[in-house]
């Protein structure tokens, strides 16, 4: 610090006052400065005469009412760490977030591949009985009808197949947003990569015996919490600020010929003391600062109930999918099954090319079934890990 006062008339000086020095501040309040002062002039104050080599100074200032135990200093340093603190609960966020979002992306690109495969073999299935049939019908074997019928099966399943390849398409597409070489340049899926068989795919289970203490330490009421944290700060220092203010200073003094022999009989003290009478500001700051805490709290308790509903809800529809999804397992068997025996009837001459298209039609639809309940157990699990926000530990 350094501070200059001069005046100059009639081509003199009155006088000059200069005072320069470091000041040092410390975490329990107390202020320590240090420097030198030098004055002079010709209608200089006699308190601030001075020996013609200045003096060098050594000041040490304590807070024995307001600013002992909390100032402004240590108000800015907690909250400094209070910030901090936020802020890595706003990264755990954004990386929840993330992975949330890449999550379902990949596991909609593998419900669109393997729901286009699933088309693939129909309509290859479908294409392969045409030309049977057209055979036998120039053999005159079969009915020329049946040809058309094959032919209406395998037009519907190329608009299917068509339809399936458009969503797989756009899935690929969403999914390579999340694909990046070192964070700098974008990944593309070259057409031979493709995601796992079904037949080798883990189920996903969920532990949900530890829910509720697990949405305790969820990053959003952590900031909650660190939020009422701040504002109780914000509480202390009001309460520090209605208390009067009563410093003590000490000033050593020593002139710089004399300054290895200090000796403590030159010295300079002083006591500041202020005292609001009304303390109107304070105590309505205090009142508005106290319903700040107590709605921060409320919403604390709303927001944790809402997010003990989301997490019930996602456990809920776990569980019902987990059957549901062992039901689709046992229908895709016994579609098979009467798919199987439906073809054997007909190559015998017992059954109809309709019955045969309406079996296949069925089974076609249990596998497409299938893997949608496989993919919704598999993102369900994933929403139940990003609901207590813990996806960036699990993956």
């Amino acid at each position: 610090f350094s501070t200059v006062d001069q005046k100059f008339f009639d081509e003199a000086t009155y006088y000059q006052l200069v005072q320069g020095g470091i000041s040092i501040p410390t975490y329990l309040g107390l202020d320590l400065k240090m420097g030198m002062e030098h004055n002079q002039g010709i209608q200089l104050n006699p308190e601030n005469k001075l020996p013609d080599e200045g003096l060098w100074f050594g000041e040490l200032t304590v807070p024995i009412g307001r600013g002992l135990l909390f100032d402004k200093r240590r108000l800015a340093l907690k909250q400094a760490e209070l910030l901090t603190q936020v802020s890595e609960q706003q990264q755990i966020l954004q990386i929840n977030e993330l992975l949330f979002k890449s999550s379902k992306a990949y596991w909609n690109w593998f419900q669109a591949y393997h729901t286009h495969q699933v088309f693939l073999e129909a309509l290859s299935l479908a294409q392969t009985r045409y030309e049977g049939i057209r055979l036998e019908a120039i053999l005159e074997d079969r009915p020329a009808i049946d040809t058309i019928e094959a032919r209406v099966q395998i037009q519907n399943r190329l608009l299917a197949e068509q339809q399936a390849k458009l969503i797989l398409i756009n899935a690929k597409a969403m999914l390579q947003i999340y694909l990046w070489v070192d964070g700098k340049e974008p990944l593309y899926l070259q057409n031979d990569v493709t995601p796992p068989a079904i037949n080798s795919i883990q189920i996903l289970k969920i532990d949900t015996t530890q829910s509720h203490s697990l949405i305790a330490r969820h990053p959003i009421l952590k900031q909650y919490q660190l939020k009422i944290s701040q504002t109780g700060l914000d509480q202390r220092w009001i309460k520090e600020r209605i208390k009067p203010q009563l410093d003590i200073s000490y000033k050593l003094l020593s002139t710089p010929n004399e300054f290895q022999n200090t000796a403590f009989q030159n010295y300079a003290w002083g006591l500041n003391f202020q005292m609001p009478i009304l303390l109107r500001k304070e105590r309505n700051s205090l009142k508005m600062n106290r319903l700040k805490i107590q709605q921060l709290e409320l919403d604390l308790l709303a927001k944790q109930a809402k997010m003990n509903y989301q997490v019930n809800e996602v456990k809920n529809t776990w569980e019902i999918l987990q059957n549901q999804l062992a039901t689709s397992q046992d229908n895709l068997d016994h579609t098979y099954q009467l798919q199987v025996g439906e073809v054997n009837l007909f190559e015998a001459g017992e059954s109809s090319l309709f019955m045969v298209n309406s079996r296949e039609q069925v089974h076609l639809q249990a596998q497409v079934k299938f893997i949608d309940y496989l993919t919704k157990v598999q993102k369900i699990v994933i929403h139940y890990s990003y609901t207590i926000g813990k996806l960036n530990e699990r993956l």
